[in-house]
C-alpha cells in the first residue's frame, strides 16, 4: 500500500512468522482484503512494515499511546530495519474477541494499537501525518482482513509569537485541530526533522480560529461530524455535534448501506439512493470533519450508566 501524496512510502503487512507464511501479504483488487493464503490457520495478528526510499524524504515512524489520554508517541516494539529506510513493528497488531457480540477486531484504544503513525515532515516546515494499520470485517464466519490508510492531518508549523510553543496549523478546516497530537512535538527525531526543515521557526501571532477551526453547528434534525478514526471497530468510528451543541457518538455500523433501504421498514422514511453514504474505492467508509448527516433515530451511547453521556445515532445517511 502506497500514500497517495507520497506514493514512495510503502506499508505492507505480514502474518507471525509462527503461521508459516513469511511473506507479504497481498491485497485483493477486488475486494480490497488482504489475501491471506489458505494453508493458513486461525489468525492470531499483523506486523506492518514501513519503507521509504534513501533520497532525502524525512520521514518518522511512530507508535501513539492511545490507550492514556493525552498519550505520547514512542518508537517501542519499531525496528529500523534498514536505518533510514525500512521499519517493522515487533509486536503484531492483535486479533480479539468482543466478549458482547463474539465478532473479532484489532484494539485501536492501546498502546500498541492497531495502527502507525507516519509523519513526514518537509522544507517550509510543512508537514503530514499518515496513518495505516488493520482493521477486521464481517462475522466470524466470513472474516476479512484490510491494510487500510489515511491522511489524517496536513498543515503547517508555526512558533506561536504569543506562547513560545511550536504550534500546527491546518492546511484546510477539515483537519480539525493538531492539539491532540502535540505530544510528537517531544519526541526527539520529530525535533530534530522539524530543525532540518526549517533552519530555525520565526514567530508569529495566531488566531485562536487558525489553530482550531471552528466547527459550527448543524441545521436542526442533524450531526456535524467533528474527527472519524478509521481503526475503530469494523468500519470506523467518530464523534459530533447535534444541532444544539451536544455531542453524539458517531459508529461505521450504524451508516446505511443500499441494502439497507429496501427493508420494508424503512418505508415510512424513505431515504434516497443519493443520501447513502457509500465507501471510497478502498471500501472504507469516512465521515470528514464538517461533514452532516441524519439518522433514522436516536438512542443512549455506549454506556447506559452515563444518562449524560453522548447519544448514539441509529441509521445514519448524508444530511
Amino acid at each position: 500500500m502506497a500514500y497517495k501524496g507520497f506514493p514512495e512510502i510503502l506499508v505492507s503487512a505480514y502474518l507471525p512468522k509462527s503461521s508459516g507464511h513469511t511473506e507479504r501479504l497481498l491485497i485483493n483488487k477486488d475486494t480490497g482484503a488482504l489475501v491471506i493464503p489458505p494453508e493458513v490457520g486461525k489468525i492470531t495478528g499483523f506486523f506492518l512494515k514501513v519503507r521509504v526510499p534513501g533520497h532525502g524524504l524525512d520521514v518518522v515512524i511512530v507508535r501513539k499511546d492511545v490507550g492514556t489520554n493525552g498519550g505520547g508517541y514512542h518508537m517501542e516494539q519499531i525496528a529500523e530495519v534498514e536505518p533510514g529506510h525500512v521499519w517493522r513493528t515487533t509486536s503484531p497488531i492483535e486479533v480479539v474477541v468482543d466478549q458482547n457480540t463474539g465478532l473479532r477486531y484489532t484494539p485501536w484504544h492501546k498502546k500498541f494499537s492497531n495502527r502507525v503513525d507516519i509523519f513526514i515532515v518537509r522544507p517550509g516546515e510543512e508537514i503530514f501525518l499518515w496513518q495505516a494499520g488493520v482493521v477486521v470485517r464481517g462475522n466470524p464466519g466470513q472474516e476479512t482482513y484490510h491494510l487500510i490508510d489515511e491522511e489524517l492531518w496536513r498543515g503547517y508549523v508555526v512558533l506561536n509569537q504569543a506562547t513560545g510553543l511550536w504550534t500546527g496549523v491546518p492546511a484546510d478546516p477539515s483537519y480539525g485541530s493538531f492539539e491532540s497530537r502535540r505530544p510528537i512535538f517531544s519526541y526527539e527525531p520529530f525535533r530534530r526533522a522539524l530543525l532540518r526543515s526549517s533552519g530555525g521557526l520565526a514567530p508569529r501571532v495566531l488566531a485562536e480560529e487558525e489553530i482550531n477551526p471552528p466547527l459550527g453547528l448543524p441545521p436542526e434534525g442533524c450531526y456535524r461530524s467533528n474527527w472519524w478514526i478509521l481503526f475503530m471497530g469494523q468500519r470506523g468510528q467518530g464523534m459530533g455535534v447535534d444541532w444544539q451543541g451536544n455531542p453524539v457518538q458517531l459508529a461505521g455500523n450504524e451508516i446505511l448501506d443500499l441494502d439497507d433501504l429496501k427493508d420494508p421498514k424503512l418505508r415510512h422514511a424513505p431515504i434516497p439512493a443519493n443520501k447513502v453514504i457509500m465507501p471510497d474505492a478502498d471500501g472504507v467508509i469516512r465521515l470528514p470533519r464538517g461533514k452532516d448527516v441524519r439518522s433514522l433515530g436516536i438512542r443512549a451511547g455506549y454506556n447506559p450508566k452515563r444518562k449524560d453521556g453522548p447519544k448514539y445515532p441509529q441509521g445514519i445517511y448524508w444530511a
